[in-house]
């Protein structure tokens, strides 16, 4: 939900490995400018919602948007994960407090925010430019569940 299909790597990767399992999706796009808080994942899952389209599992462009999302889909009556999962991106320790607790992508922040300044720092002191691709780790937590 709300990701910027053009440039959003999250979402590329989602779009491929949908196509090699022979699975449909459903993307939610969100218009600019992009906002990615509790908010936008409420307004995008009520999008979502009045689309009238099955779904049974939504992936939200980031933890905050997750939580939105949740809130959306049970004021509708739906059942978190009985009707539909529920998956954010980050990891942020709210998520875990939540009923039911968020699955999600979680990043290593510390070492996330050492890359990048790392990679400031190059740029500003040797006009060099970097990449980098942070590892993630999968907190299975109560908001996902088998497909209904």
């Amino acid at each position: 939900l709300g990701m910027d299909l053009r440039y959003d790597l999250r979402c590329m990767t989602y779009l491929r490995h949908m196509q090699e399992v022979e699975l449909p999706s459903i993307l939610v796009d969100g218009e600019a400018p992009y906002h990615t808080d509790v908010r936008a994942g409420y307004r995008q899952a009520q999008r979502l919602l009045e689309s009238k389209r099955r779904f049974t599992a939504v992936i939200c462009g980031n933890d905050l948007m997750a939580i939105g999302a949740m809130r959306a889909f049970r004021e509708q009556g739906r059942r978190i994960p009985e009707d539909v999962s529920v998956m954010g991106f980050d990891g942020i320790t709210l998520g875990s407090y939540l009923s039911p607790s968020l699955t999600t992508m979680a990043v290593d922040a510390k070492a996330f925010g050492e890359k990048a300044f790392e990679l400031l720092y190059t740029s500003m002191t040797q006009n060099k430019v970097g990449v980098h691709q942070s590892e993630l780790t999968l907190w299975e937590n109560e908001s996902t569940g088998p497909c209904p």
